[in-house]
């Protein structure tokens, strides 16, 4: 939805934050809501008022948080509070007026006489109808005529409903619910289609629409030719199975270019969770070798191995649902975004690579909520990959302190372990080599000297279960990698850096000239081969490595050892360079060419560089250090940059 339409009711939103998360601060909210401190208090506020005891929002650890206390009467209470708003107070609800009366007028209508009808004054509907102008700029529909003479919507029928549909539903067609024979006949129709929910919603809300408009005059005359292959495609049947029932119980003939708009909800649906529900849709060679070149695409600029397995399907018709929308307008809202993209950064980044390539295909923008929806499906092929990868099958427990105390330690464990891993608890005088080497990891709470191949974690009896599921995370990585991770610090690109790999570069030389200079530094001390540089010159001239306006990651396969070489060079000083004025951070990045390369310790190394560069300040922060010392420094005092 259009932020043109979104900014009614500021509580509202606030609860809204606090359900979809565990806990915000003051200072997301504030950032989120583009408002004061104070505003935000006052908001809080009120709505422990309105609560009245059913619920609670409490500010704790620096952070606020929605504790729900009487369940019942708090989804009355929320119900209420977002049903509850006098009409045309709302500016959202004053522009579904407007829309709605320019859409059934035949004749222009007044400025005068819609401020009238709203009891409003005239300032407030010139703000209100340059905001719904900018909105309606989208979708080639503009309001027409001056203010004494009247004003007029002009555009494509099929547009005004897109706006309306993807905009104003709620506010325009709250009461106009379908009758009682219609949704039975919908309902049978749905289960003889077996379509699911949020596509069933999506054809209701079509079908009201249309039949609105059809009723009222308001048919769509012609088609803009994007439509016209509608009319070829399997999903036509569908809709046309649709009209033809409605038609019997309506008396109401529904002409084709309706069908067509009735196709729309069908070819631009979610994919469904039972995938063989749309077996029977053809996907295009155009799909899938779009499918087949963004797994390349992903693999040549971040050398990710994206194999979606026995998702490839779901994939697939996501995919091929989404040109869908972007072929016919179709938008859809993706109700977490912001969350995605603060929780899967690595996913998120694949998506905007995939974003270049689609819309360079489509010659379409691609949305922020499409992206999200990618980025969803890079996160659960990088998770399942990496489970298959990494799955702990076996856990030694070693105790001093007798049995019972293992089995405390074991039935915290199974909080954070897969259920099948297989734990065995055994005492100190039990430890040898060759019991211990049978394990994937050793959780123990006495030391011992034990030369085993498995790594140890040292803990107490009583432990914080994500502190112990990081720690396993960190040993994982660092176990793989045969490097030791930095105490107090759990970073990857932190334990990967020393003295040697930490560059001052120079704000006279241009980006590539600096990077060329890392990497001549890097071959003179043999953590690169010859032709490293020569790899990285040929990547960047397909695709640059500049991250973000900040900063650089040249990155390309490395044939001098088989393993990750990570190094940093910062702009230290204030001058301006020639060429790259605002960048200040190179992360160079030198990959194994292994064939069995771990691509989870990849996406940490990106995770981290992208936490990094979310923040300009810190940014900013690194750029002055003089030394790796002064690194190290920085982000031990700054140890919530990489959380």
């Amino acid at each position: 939805m259009s932020d043109y339409f979104n900014n009614d009711n500021r509580i509202c939103k606030v609860l809204q934050i606090l359900e979809h998360k565990r806990s915000a601060s003051l200072e997301y909210l504030e950032k989120k809501l583009n408002v004061s401190t104070k505003s935000i208090k006052n908001d809080i506020k009120e709505l422990n008022e309105i609560f009245d005891g059913n619920a609670l929002i409490q500010f704790k650890l620096g952070k606020y948080k929605l504790y729900v206390l009487e369940y019942k009467q708090f989804e009355k209470i929320k119900e209420n509070l977002y049903l509850h708003d006098d009409f045309f107070n709302s500016p959202k609800k004053r522009m579904a007026y407007v829309i709605s009366r320019l859409m059934n007028d035949e004749n222009p209508v007044l400025t005068e006489d819609l401020a009238f009808e709203m009891s409003i004054g005239r300032t407030t509907l010139v703000g209100d109808l340059k905001k719904i102008r900018e909105a309606l700029k989208k979708y080639n529909i503009e309001i027409v005529g001056k203010t004494n003479t009247g004003l007029k919507l002009q555009g494509e029928e099929i547009d005004l409903r897109l706006f309306v549909l993807e905009n104003l539903y709620e506010e325009i067609y709250k009461d106009h619910e379908l009758d009682y024979d219609v949704k039975e006949e919908l309902e049978k129709i749905f289960s003889d289609l077996k379509l699911e929910g949020s596509t069933r919603k999506q054809i209701i809300k079509f079908l009201t629409v249309l039949i609105d408009r059809l009723v009222n005059g308001h048919s769509i005359a012609e088609l803009n030719e994007t439509y016209e292959d509608l009319i070829y495609t399997g999903q036509i049947n569908v809709s046309n199975n649709i009209s033809d029932r409605i038609e019997n119980i309506f008396g109401v003939k529904i002409p084709d270019n309706e069908r067509v708009f009735m196709t729309l909800p069908i070819v631009g649906m979610r994919t469904p969770m039972d995938i063989d529900r749309v077996k029977n849709i053809e996907i295009t060679e155009e799909v899938i070798d779009l499918v087949l070149d963004i797994i390349k695409l992903i693999k040549l600029e971040m050398d990710i191995t994206i194999t979606p397995g026995n998702l490839l399907d779901e994939f697939t018709y996501h995919i091929s649902f989404m040109l869908n929308r972007l072929k016919y307008g179709i938008k859809i809202k993706n109700p977490v975004l912001d969350e995605i993209k603060e929780k899967y950064m690595v996913p998120y980044k694949l998506a905007e690579l995939t974003k270049m390539l689609i819309e360079d295909r489509t010659k379409k923008k691609v949305s922020k909520d499409e992206l999200g929806f990618l980025a969803v499906y890079f996160s659960v092929f990088i998770s399942e990959n990496s489970y298959e990868r990494n799955k702990l099958c076996s856990i030694a427990i070693i105790c001093g302190t007798g049995k019972i105390t293992a089995r405390l330690i074991a039935a915290q464990l199974r909080k954070i372990v897969d259920i099948d891993t297989k734990l065995e608890m055994f005492s100190d005088s039990q430890v040898n080599k060759e019991l211990l080497d049978q394990f994937d990891l050793v959780l123990s709470t006495i030391k011992f000297e034990c030369d085993t191949v498995t790594p140890i974690i040292y803990l107490k009896e009583i432990f914080d279960e994500n502190q112990l599921k990081n720690k396993i995370e960190s040993v994982r990585y660092t176990e793989k990698l045969n490097i030791p991770m930095l105490q107090g610090m759990e970073s990857l690109v932190l334990s990967l850096l020393d003295e040697e790999k930490f560059f001052i570069l120079h704000s006279d030389k241009s980006y590539m000239e600096n990077v060329d200079y890392m990497i001549d530094k890097l071959y003179d001390l043999s953590y690169v081969d010859e032709g490293f540089k020569e790899r990285i010159h040929t990547r960047e001239s397909k695709s640059t490595m500049v991250f973000d306006e900040y900063i650089a990651l040249p990155h390309a396969i490395n044939k001098e050892t088989d393993k990750i070489v990570f190094s940093i060079g910062v702009f230290s000083d204030d001058k301006k360079h020639e060429k790259d004025s605002k960048l200040k951070v190179i992360f160079l990045l030198a990959i194994p060419d292994i064939e069995e390369k771990d691509d989870d310790i990849l996406v940490k190394i990106y995770d981290e560089i992208i936490a990094i560069s979310k923040d300009k300040q810190v940014v900013e922060n690194i750029a002055k250090v003089k030394n790796y010392r002064e690194l190290l420094l920085y982000f031990i005092k700054q140890d919530n940059v990489f959380n």
